[in-house]
């Protein structure tokens, strides 16, 4: 059966979101915590969700070529500077201080996309979230992306 609008993603997938400055990575290769700040923070929802908090981001499974969709979505003055990711299954949890999981709400525009979502969590607690993510959230360098195909 495929994937509804507002399903949780299969633990299997990748979530995956587009870094969209170079100052998101650090030199030795690891994620910068700006990459959480700013446009980039945990929200609350924009519209009426169960969930408390989000993250935009895409699945893996979805995504027909990660290069080329990656920078279209990069329209000046953004620049495709990496990624980060994770599986559904990690972030799909109860260790954070909230409940979290990767939730699948395409846009007309993007077929692919799925929110980062935590329930229960407040604006206070997206600090706690951004440090519990960046714990163990994976980057990639844009030159490297295509190497996460081999996720699929």
């Amino acid at each position: 059966m495929p994937l509804q609008s507002g399903s949780p993603a299969d633990e299997r997938d990748v979530w995956m979101r587009i870094l969209t400055r170079p100052d998101y990575l650090k030199k030795d290769g690891t994620l910068h915590n700006s990459a959480f700040s700013g446009k980039a923070a945990l929200a609350p929802p924009a519209s009426e969700a169960p969930w408390s908090l989000e993250m935009s981001g895409r699945l893996l499974s979805l995504v027909k070529d990660i290069q080329g969709e990656s920078e279209a979505f990069c329209v000046a003055p953004l620049i495709f500077s990496g990624l980060m990711y994770q599986t559904v299954e990690n972030l799909r949890s109860q260790d954070s201080g909230s409940n979290t999981d990767v939730i699948y709400t395409p846009k007309p525009t993007d077929d692919a996309h799925a929110d980062f979502v935590a329930y229960g969590g407040s604006i206070e607690n997206r600090h706690l979230l951004r440090d519990w993510l960046q714990d163990f959230i994976q980057c990639i360098a844009a030159k490297d992306a295509v190497a996460l195909e081999a996720l699929r």
